[in-house]
């Protein structure tokens, strides 16, 4: 039944590559004087006003003749055959709803029917073999495309301002007749949400790079048995898919083909392929060769036979709640489980000897974390729910309920990420040396850090540590802790209190100041919105209040003779700067973007409580 419904909306799809104007008996130019019918010097044309289009004569290589527009239906006569529409032909055509393009053309040229808002369905004949930039821009009633079968691959141009090609189009419905190319990143349909019914024909060998990205609305597709190569993301993000069937004829599926397609319950390979299988009913993609499972769904059995589970092959799968992972497995890619929102626990074989970057990145729900006993490049020891990389003891992967252990030396890029259940306070024990980027970022639940680490040298990177961490509002430095990288917890905006331990010999949190500051050089290196800072400060160092939007009013005392670069940038919230001394205010030396208050917009500086402009 359900292949039956699949063919009709095929078939619907393929009714609008009819030519609307064939056999039109009435149309006042003679009878089957269409495209289809050998007329290659005349283009039929439909406008919303039933009136005559007024458009760019000189785009089309021959004279126009005639511009007729009788019983709702015009057409253009040239003196020769039309074989290229040149640019700006139609562009702000407006009322133009419907056009039959001649198959004697093979070119269409820039910006054809630029802003022709009222054109609600075109059809691309076979012999068109390049189409330039920004040619549908602006039509934002395209509802039907066309794209007729034939062997010859259609160029596709860009959109000038950067949008892929159809991205002011509403389209629903596409018949796709042959192989497309396009530009890396330019694919023409991506996050085409409108998207319901796509058609293939037996001509398309290739569906390219990007092909149906996010397009989200789409729940159904046949690829024929023509194709052998499926691109890169060609269907990533296409969440209403529900199955999938590879043809025995397809022989290349490149990365991340189906990742976050997080509807899919059944994934087949066709008998007789020789490249893929999915063997034992299983549910997934497996490259036969090197028993590398690629793509997988909520249903998915991972067969013992598997060896590799690849890059993203369930990544975006949120109704996965969980997984067996065979002891065949010794390896599991990077985004192998990315954003598998449903999965609440794991537990990785004692035959695993690699697990690539981010695999669990964003498995908010997991509790329990568990590596089996015997594997010796993993493990999870005193029961952390983390894995550990033995040999560095970094713990690459942490959840809700881990404690991380004394051992570990380091907590490895996003370990915790998205780990929203992550709550109360988290200690870091002192035997951390380093923690990467986006550690603990969005982990949007945590309120309180103490930081134990003695000697904790690097923090963070291209992201900051605790970055999206909006409800950690107390941090307290253990008092053995001697360093703290300038970016340790820049982007916190909801820290109210910074407390140093007394007996810390490196920082303090003199005055009850609610800043972390560096006892030797008087550099205040972390603030709040809270922080009054004591009048013993000299410098304010890098990144001291970097995203502190929740910070309104700051005083700077005399004592400040340096700011370093980003100690304000992003005080959104900033409104007041207070000094008490000018001459001291000029003196500051300002160490690079971001480092003066004031460069925030709704910043003002007061001397003694009145405004100085």
């Amino acid at each position: 039944m359900r292949k039956i419904f699949v063919f009709l909306i095929s078939m619907l799809v393929i009714a609008s590559c009819t030519d609307p104007f064939e056999d039109n008996e009435n149309n006042g130019v003679g009878s089957g004087e269409t495209n289809n019918s050998g007329a290659t010097n005349k283009i039929y044309y439909t406008t919303s006003d039933g009136r005559k289009l007024f458009f760019n004569t000189s785009a089309f290589g021959a004279i126009l003749v005639s511009n007729i527009y009788e019983n709702g239906l015009g057409v253009l006569t040239f003196d020769d055959d039309i074989t290229s529409i040149g640019d700006y032909a139609f562009r702000n055509c407006s009322s133009l709803t419907s056009i039959t393009i001649p198959n004697s053309v093979t070119s269409i040229g820039n910006s054809v029917f630029h802003n022709c808002s009222s054109l609600t369905s075109i059809t691309i004949p076979n012999s068109v073999t390049s189409i330039g930039n920004s040619v549908f821009y602006g039509c934002t009633s395209l509802k039907e495309l066309c794209i007729e079968d034939g062997e010859t691959v259609l160029s596709l141009g860009i959109n000038l301002n950067g949008s892929v090609f159809f991205h002011y189009c509403p389209l629903e419905t596409i018949y796709l007749g042959r192989n497309l190319s396009y530009g890396a990143f330019n694919s023409p349909f991506p996050n085409k949400t409108t998207l319901t019914s796509v058609a293939i024909g037996n001509s398309v060998t290739s569906i390219g790079e990007d092909a149906f990205y996010g397009c989200s609305g789409l729940t159904s597709i046949v690829i024929p048995n023509s194709v052998t190569s499926i691109g890169g993301r060609a269907f990533s993000g296409c969440s209403g898919l529900t199955s999938v069937t590879i043809p025995n004829s397809v022989t290349s599926i490149e990365g991340n083909a189906f990742e976050d397609c997080s509807g899919l319950t059944s994934i087949t390979v066709s008998d007789g392929n020789t490249v893929y299988d999915s063997r034992d009913n299983c549910n997934s993609i497996i490259e036969v060769a090197t028993n590398t499972l690629i793509a997988g769904c909520k249903n998915t059995i991972i067969p013992n036979s598997v060896t590799s589970i690849g890059n993203s092959a369930f990544s975006g799968c949120s109704d996965l709640t969980s997984v067996t992972i065979p002891n065949s497995v010794t390896s599991i890619g990077d985004n192998a489980f990315e954003n598998c929102s449903g999965l609440t626990s794991i537990i990785i074989p004692n035959s695993v000897t690699g697990i690539g970057e981010v695999a669990f990145f964003y498995c908010s729900s997991l509790t329990s974390i568990t590596v089996a006993d015997g594997n010796t490049v993993y493990d999870s020891r005193d029961n952390c729910n983390a894995i550990i990389e033995t040999a560095t003891n970094t713990l690459v992967l942490g959840c809700k309920n881990t404690v991380i252990p004394n051992s570990v030396t380091s907590i490895g890029e996003w370990a915790f990420s998205g780990c929203s259940g992550l709550t109360g306070e988290l200690v870091i024990p002192n035997s951390v040396t380093s923690i990467r980027s986006g550690a603990f970022y969005n982990c949007s639940g945590l309120t309180s850090v103490k930081f134990n680490a003695e000697n904790c040298t690097s923090m963070g990177g291209e992201r900051s540590v605790f970055s999206g961490c909006t409800a950690l509002s107390t941090v307290t430095i253990g008092e053995n802790v001697k360093t703290i990288p300038a970016n340790a917890f820049s982007g916190c905006s909801g820290l109210t209190s910074i407390t140093v331990a007394d007996g810390n010999t490196v920082y303090d949190s003199r005055d009850n100041c609610n800043a972390i500051i560096e006892t030797a050089t008087n550099t205040l290196v972390l603030g709040c919105k809270n922080t009054v800072i004591p009048n013993s400060v000299t410098s304010i160092g890098r990144c001291a209040f970097y995203n502190c939007s929740g910070l309104t009013s700051v005083t700077i005392p005399n004592s400040v003779t340096n700011i370093g670069e980003y100690a304000f940038s992003g005080c959104s919230g900033l409104k007041e700067v207070h000094i008490t001394d000018l001459d001291a205010w000029k003196k500051i030396y300002f160490g690079g973007w971001g480092s003066n208050p004031l460069n925030n917009s709704n910043a003002k500086l007061y001397l003694n409580g009145v405004e100085v402009k």
